[in-house]
């Protein structure tokens, strides 16, 4: 086996992935600029769903963004539960 296949995943994935909530809430906040029927705020909706997606399948929780004040994404700063 090469050494990539022997590769476990990422060592602590909810450490990773609350590195990129500011990255994901930077994307929220740029809808906010965009005229919603353009191209550039759906590509920031497939930025926002990939980094959802993902967080979701090496965290195994689906609502690792979530929180319990959600913006029109449904993430937020923290997680449910936590922050505010």
């Amino acid at each position: 086996m090469s050494p990539r296949n022997g590769r476990a995943g990422i060592p602590d994935p909810e450490r990773f992935f609350d590195g990129l909530r500011p990255a994901r809430q930077a994307c929220i906040d740029q809808l906010r600029n965009l005229p919603p029927n353009g191209p550039h705020y759906s590509m920031m909706r497939v930025i926002i769903a990939a980094l959802d997606v993902a967080a979701e399948f090496f965290t195994h929780r689906r609502d690792f963004f979530l929180s319990t004040r959600p913006d029109m994404i449904g993430g937020g700063p923290g997680r449910t539960g936590e922050g505010v």
